[in-house]
């Protein structure tokens, strides 16, 4: 029971870290996401042009 508690203290810890940097979290996992999809795009559109 110990280990649980241990690991809900640290959940709650995690979860309120997580809250304070939640908007920059977000907007850097925005901006790799959308950064990764135009790659992704671009390779595609070249790969369908040469083909």
């Amino acid at each position: 029971m110990n280990v649980f508690n241990f690991v809900g203290e640290v959940d709650q810890k995690a979860l309120y870290s997580l809250a304070l940097t939640g908007i920059e979290i977000r907007l850097l996992l925005a901006f790799i996401f959308v950064g990764f999809w135009m790659v992704a795009i671009t390779y595609l559109q070249f790969m369908y042009l040469w083909s």
